[in-house]
């Protein structure tokens, strides 16, 4: 008897957490309009930025597509702007896209009480909800990789196809919208493959490597390289983005190779003076002003003094890049760089002229006040990521998924290698990822609490 009612128990306990789950889900979608009109009131039409303005011009046709920027994401907010001819209309996509991937990943956790805390921090999150005022690709890409993990998640728990194929696709749109995000996606995806469809639960790494994973990952880079291949026929002004960072790495070098060494422009926080400024330091082909030289040869040129300057003071070069870091992460540092957009955006035939709404003042004088203090400082994330895992390891209750979130945010704070500067925005998914992972790992430990309340109630 005792067995019969403790499959009875089950049975009621897998309804309540259904029902739950609906009820909570239909809660956090009955709020967005809410959350979005929030944003629409403090922020519409959003903010364009020199480089959104640059993206959105190409999409809506006033200048030939590039490379500069990923001509994924200029596509489809040329697209976008056709429809609602105005740039206010793309960035309330984006906000809808980002709400949209909160309330994905947050019901895919088993917790109420953790979803409706993740949910409320991932949403009105200072260092995010100010980010999410303007038209940034940074701000397209984290919601992709939300949805990413989302599915990660459901892939591993229903060891379904459905879900790794959603995972995959999502990988690949993230890649699309920022190539160095496909370093942030990769251990959502791989968990996915290894411990998801087709794997029993625990499987070890072997599981990696065996024939079906190695087919997925191998159809993944070839599904990449097909779009890539497809979205670049479309460009007509093709540039080397990549000549930025390698100015900023060669100046960055010989500022650190003596001390009496003064590089004019030179700064740890950004390569802007030294590309686009007064002190530029070579004269390259850019969207704003082309040389008129050959692009082919000028990259194999500052590629070959690129790699001489590194070779010949490998020290001085790392000095720069630590230096890069310490920005990036706010270590040490007097300010954070860039934490949030510009109140003003640029005037424009492309957008109406937005300046700071009352509720947006209202708000600012918090977000003005600590944008250079704790929650704008990448390390504390990173340091918070640390322990969290130290503390799991030891009580041994890692999970695949878990350990993904983890790799996640690490491998986004160890992109200052190859960043063009220490934007607050390029690390914007050290915050999300952080509480992702936060997120997953109290999930399992909120739960079990929730079902054994349940449990012991009453019928």
């Amino acid at each position: 008897m005792s067995k019969l009612h403790e499959i009875f128990q089950g049975v009621n306990l897998l309804e309540y957490s259904n029902k739950a789950k609906a009820l909570r889900t239909f809660y956090f979608i009955g709020v967005s309009p809410l959350i979005i009109a929030y944003y629409a009131a403090a922020f519409y039409p959003g903010y364009l930025t020199a480089d959104s303005l640059y993206m959105l011009s190409q999409g809506a046709g006033l200048q030939p597509l590039s490379n500069w920027h990923p001509p994924f994401i200029t596509m489809v907010w040329g697209w976008l702007f056709s429809l609602f001819k105005s740039a206010g209309g793309v960035w309330l996509i984006q906000v809808s896209l980002y709400v949209g991937a909160v309330i994905f990943f947050v019901t895919r956790l088993s917790s109420t009480t953790v979803a409706t805390i993740v949910f409320a921090l991932l949403l009105l999150y200072p260092p995010i909800f100010t980010n999410m005022a303007a038209l940034w690709k940074d701000c397209w890409v984290i919601s992709t990789t939300l949805i990413c993990a989302a599915y990660s998640i459901e892939a591993i728990n229903s060891k379904k196809i459905s879900p790794l194929l959603f995972c995959t696709a999502l990988f690949i749109i993230s890649s699309l919208i920022r190539i160095d995000y496909a370093i942030i996606a990769l251990p959502f995806l791989l968990s996915a493959i290894a411990f998801g469809y087709g794997n029993k639960p625990h499987t070890t790494i072997n599981s990696f490597f065996n024939r079906r994973s190695f087919l997925l990952v191998l159809a993944v880079m070839i599904a990449f390289v097909i779009c890539t291949k497809i979205i670049g026929t479309r460009v007509v002004d093709k540039f080397n983005p990549w000549l930025s960072v390698a100015i900023w790495d060669i100046a960055g070098t010989e500022k650190n190779s003596t001390p009496e060494t003064s590089v004019p422009g030179y700064k740890c926080s950004t390569s802007d003076p030294l590309v686009f400024g007064e002190n530029r330091k070579f004269d390259i082909n850019l969207p704003e002003h082309s040389a008129g030289t050959d692009r082919k040869q000028e990259s194999k040129k500052y590629l070959k003094l690129w790699l001489s300057t590194i070779v010949s003071n490998p020290l001085a070069y790392a000095k720069h890049r630590i230096c890069v870091g310490k920005s990036f992460l706010a270590l040490g540092t007097d300010e954070v760089h860039y934490p949030y957009p510009a109140a003003e955006m640029s005037k424009s035939s492309l957008t109406q002229h937005a300046e700071r709404s009352a509720l947006n003042l209202e708000r600012y004088w918090f977000y003005d006040e600590n944008a250079h203090g704790p929650m704008f400082r990448y390390w504390y994330y990173i340091a918070s990521c640390l322990i969290f895992l130290g503390l799991y390891v030891i009580a041994k209750r890692i999970s695949a998924i878990q350990m993904a979130a983890f790799l996640s945010v690490i491998l986004a704070a160890s992109r200052f290698l190859i960043l063009p500067a220490a934007d607050f925005r390029y690390g914007l998914w050290i915050v999300i990822g952080t509480i992702a992972f936060a997120a997953l790992l109290f999930d399992r430990l909120f739960d079990y609490s929730e079902k054994s309340v349940r449990a012991d109630a009453p019928d």
